[in-house]
């Protein structure tokens, strides 16, 4: 399993063109160089990736029921290993 850590937000183009799209994403609203919201309207403007699930993470439970609202799998701060190894699974 491939994984990047892109913990600035500004490295992902870079490693889908090398490595292709992924099977899932995890997406938190909260980065240095990009904001969160706008990567993730990128993403499901590109059809590329309609069907890789995107799963936010946020510790702002407001964003976070806008966001479940519009269909996104949305998890709150902190978010244990095990409760992503469970979704993931699940996936």
């Amino acid at each position: 399993m491939l994984a990047l850590l892109d913990s600035d937000g500004d490295k992902y183009r870079a490693y889908f063109a090398e490595h292709g799209i992924p099977q899932a994403i995890l997406l938190d609203l909260h980065l240095p160089f990009v904001s969160g919201s706008e990567l993730l309207k990128e993403l499901r403007a590109d059809a590329r990736f309609a069907n890789v699930p995107v799963l936010v993470m946020t510790a702002d439970i407001l964003r976070a029921r806008v966001l479940q609202e519009q269909g996104e799998r949305v998890l709150l701060k902190p978010v244990s290993m095990m409760r992503l190894q469970e979704i993931l699974s699940h996936l």
